[in-house]
């Protein structure tokens, strides 16, 4: 009777084992999506950064012509005061967008990567499991 109660405990022990090996598993998967997922954003950081490098260039060379545009349609009839009106809206707006970028890759960047995430998790979930085993 002694020798089925060890063995059953036994038993309980091992499948304990088991399902801890199961979550390490699991934890050791969402790590490692984790490390591929962040190497990801830092690539689309840097491909974002030349991106923006060049609509800097390209903002600043359609600011300058712009400029040249609306001193020589200064006088120019309404329509094309018009149309003047619709082309700084349409760029106030393509401005508006540019600045969301910014502040997009801005957060981004401030995002900060805790390398002990998952062996806190793993360590939470077996206190969590412990206690439940105690009561």
């Amino acid at each position: 009777k002694e020798l089925q109660a060890w063995q059953a405990e036994l038993a309980q022990l091992e499948q304990q084992v088991a399902e801890a090996e199961a979550q390490s598993r699991q934890l050791e998967e969402a790590e490692r999506l984790k490390k591929r997922k962040r190497e990801e954003c830092r690539i689309t950081i840097g491909e974002a950064k030349e991106s923006l490098k060049s609509a800097r260039l390209a903002e600043k060379t359609a600011a300058a012509e712009r400029t040249a545009l609306y001193k020589h349609y200064a006088q120019a009839d309404d329509t094309l005061k018009d149309a003047l009106k619709s082309a700084r809206s349409d760029e106030r707006a393509a401005a508006a967008e540019r600045q969301k970028a910014i502040a997009a890759i801005q957060a981004l960047k401030a995002e900060k990567y805790d390398a002990n995430q998952v062996v806190e998790a793993y360590e939470a979930k077996k206190r969590v499991r412990q206690d439940a085993d105690m009561a």
